[in-house]
């Protein structure tokens, strides 16, 4: 059985290596069957596991790996070998098909910006033959790529941070106020939890929202966070559109992601849809400048996350939280709902998650600042 919603290739080689280790222990197996789960179920009541299942036969393709598995396993052995270090190359081979847990050992001679930042997986590993390096200063001038990642490595060979003025004042020149700056933290649980959603559904449990009425204007902070085990959806919802009002840009950062959320809002309450998408309409990716490298530090390693960029260009960044990431912000909530941490670690949790989802919207704040300095434009 896996999490998964269809079989993976690296299901398939779990599988081979079990159906080998039962049949040389003589037991007789006549079908291979992977439990994986059917994301077109909808919950409505009681978990039906019977529908949120299902079966796939792989018997064929498990039987055709079996010609080699007695190496492979060998092979395996022997990299158990307590005394013997396997001696490997490192590269794509390391995040395939999960990051390998010993790879901070693996690759203590790469430095923090690497050809690794630069090249796809795969042709990586080729230009480290060619080059006979990791560094990015010993790519050979012909490999060099263009774009994005060109300018990536120059700015980190030169040290000089890239600023265009011309492309961030067009881009401020958007902004409308109000400045609604918004971010969601969601769950997406393998089982719903909530009747009408589907397994994975991104629901939203948490937003920050930070407020500049104009330009002068003291800044405000709103935020919603469910502390109840219920559906959150719909007190979010109203909670939000109270707050974002009918003018002004609401900012995000990949706005991809929060504006699928508001789609999907509409979508299950249909009362919302209109208001939902009018706030979509209004919303501006701060994403968009740092993607397009409009303003760019080498200490930023070839990456626009948000992580990456805020400490590029202020004194704040994410380490000093309890939670420093939106990934474990959803696990220990869902922990909360699915009720397996006490009340005294919810008071908790819910204090971190505020603290996290606030610098968020806060972040955007200050990067939108900067923007400011580097165009020096008066965008009021």
């Amino acid at each position: 059985m896996k999490s998964s919603t269809a079989v993976k290739d690296y299901h398939i080689d779990d599988m081979s290596l079990q159906y080998h280790a039962f049949s040389d222990a003589g037991y007789l197996i006549n079908k291979c069957y992977m439990m994986v789960i059917d994301n077109t179920y909808i919950r409505s009541g009681e978990i039906d596991l019977q529908s949120l299942f299902k079966l796939e036969d792989i018997s064929d393709q498990v039987l055709e790996k079996q010609g080699g598995m007695k190496r492979r396993v060998e092979k395996l052995l022997e990299a158990l070998d307590p005394y013997n270090e396997p001696v490997v190359e490192i590269g794509a081979r390391c995040n395939s098909p999960f990051e390998c847990d010993y790879k901070s050992h693996c690759w203590k001679a790469v430095p923090e910006y690497s050809v690794f930042n630069v090249f796809s997986a795969k042709k990586a590993d080729s230009i480290v033959k060619i080059a006979e390096s990791y560094e990015v200063k010993d790519i050979p001038q012909k490999l060099i790529p263009g774009g994005m990642k060109k300018i990536d490595i120059e700015a980190y060979l030169s040290g000089n941070i890239v600023e265009d003025k011309v492309n961030v004042g067009a881009f401020l020149s958007r902004l409308e106020f109000p400045l609604y700056y918004l971010d969601y933290e969601t769950i997406g649980p393998a089982v719903p939890l909530f009747d009408g959603t589907k397994p994975y559904d991104q629901i939203p449990f948490q937003f920050s929202l930070h407020v500049q009425k104009e330009a002068d204007a003291e800044l405000e902070h709103y935020e919603f966070l469910s502390k109840e085990k219920s559906d959150p959806r719909e007190a979010l919802i109203l909670s939000l559109l109270e707050l974002c009002g009918s003018e002004g840009s609401v900012i995000v950062y990949n706005q991809g992601f929060e504006a699928s959320c508001n789609d999907r809002l509409g979508t299950a309450f249909t009362a919302y849809s209109e208001e939902l998408k009018r706030i979509n309409q209004r919303m501006v990716d701060l994403l968009v400048p740092f993607r397009k490298r409009w303003l760019y530090s080498p200490t930023q390693n070839g990456s626009a996350s948000i992580k990456s960029v805020l400490p590029a260009f202020s004194t704040l960044s994410y380490k000093e939280l309890e939670i420093g990431g939106g990934g474990e912000a959803s696990s220990k909530y869902q922990a909360f709902v699915e009720g397996k941490i006490s009340c005294e670690e919810a008071d908790s949790l819910f204090e971190d998650l505020s603290k996290y989802c606030s610098l968020d919207t806060f972040a955007m704040v200050l990067l939108i600042e900067k923007l400011r300095e580097v165009a020096k434009v008066n965008d009021h």
